[in-house]
């Protein structure tokens, strides 16, 4: 199985997502995992046993460049993938509010690393 994960932007998002990995990789000890992010993260995924290949995203975060976007598709479609899923950037949109009374702040506002990690569990979900 070729799995795409297509991660996020930011350098903490992107470590915080070896869990998802990790999870895939325990669900599909077989599966070939790939993520596609940004060139600046190549370091943080070739740590990542559980990830095959790092493969650059040339579009800038927020950047629509849809022809860019296209080339990029268009590359990636002789690997075949069986399953693709996004890292969610905007989790926050993301985050159901009634799991979030139990881990919010003294302001009400969900925590960050509890919306993470209920988004992680909800791409695995999906996945799996």
């Amino acid at each position: 199985m070729n799995i795409l994960i297509v991660g996020p932007s930011w350098v903490g998002d992107m470590v915080m997502a070896q869990s998802l990995f990790m999870a895939l990789k325990s669900q599909h000890p077989n599966a070939n995992i790939d993520v596609l992010a940004p060139a600046w993260s190549r370091p943080i995924i070739e740590a990542m046993p559980e990830v095959r290949a790092a493969i650059d995203m040339p579009v800038g975060h927020g950047a629509l460049q849809l022809g860019v976007r296209r080339a990029v598709a268009d590359s990636l479609k002789p690997v075949a993938y069986d399953r693709m899923e996004q890292c969610l950037d905007k989790i926050e949109d993301q985050f159901n509010n009634n799991s979030a009374s139990q881990n919010s702040d003294v302001n009400g506002k969900p925590c960050q690393l509890a919306i993470k990690s209920y988004v992680i569990k909800k791409i695995v979900n999906c996945i799996i």
